[in-house]
């Protein structure tokens, strides 16, 4: 998974996005070789939601702008490396600045690296000979996941910004 879908998943697992608007932009899009056109001003390394889009909807870190051009140009990436948007013809969207906190970005690498050592299978304990495996199990008797594992560190953010209103 690339760190910016982990990150919208932790937003979403939240429910704090509208907390973190700090822009929005409405309008008609073009997405051209990796670049869409924006009026806002933006800023290099600043992550935005785009919506309405019928190739690229999801979160992306703004790696490149171009301040010459009016509208101004952005590439954006997903935070891990720079290729992310597919290029679409006009489509009427929303593109959304959002402020997250640094730490929570580096939270969702850690969680990111969690799940990739931990991934779903449907036994919670093997045993073959000597060796024997046990996962976590929660309440219901499923394995813990990262919402289970994380809860603690996640928890701040969930009551900052949720008293939060933009």
């Amino acid at each position: 998974m690339k760190l910016n879908r982990q990150l919208l998943e932790i937003i979403r697992h939240l429910r704090c996005a509208d907390s973190m608007i700090s822009v929005t932009e409405t309008g008609d899009f073009v997405i051209n070789d990796g670049e869409i056109a924006l009026e806002s001003d933006f800023i290099v390394g600043e992550w935005v939601a785009v919506s309405g889009s019928r190739l690229n909807d999801g979160l992306y870190k703004i790696v490149d702008k171009n301040d010459i051009a009016y509208p101004r140009l952005y590439r954006l990436g997903n935070g891990t490396d720079d290729a992310a948007l597919v290029d679409e013809p006009l489509f009427s969207g929303i593109v959304r600045g959002l402020s997250i906190d640094p730490a929570l970005v580096a939270l969702a690498g850690e969680i990111m690296e969690f799940n990739e050592k931990n991934k779903p299978t449907g036994n919670t304990s093997e045993k073959f000979g000597s060796y024997s495996y046990s996962r976590a199990v929660g309440a219901n008797g499923a394995a813990v996941g990262w919402q289970e594992t994380f809860a603690v560190r996640l928890r701040p953010y969930k009551q900052m910004l949720a008293k939060i209103r933009v």
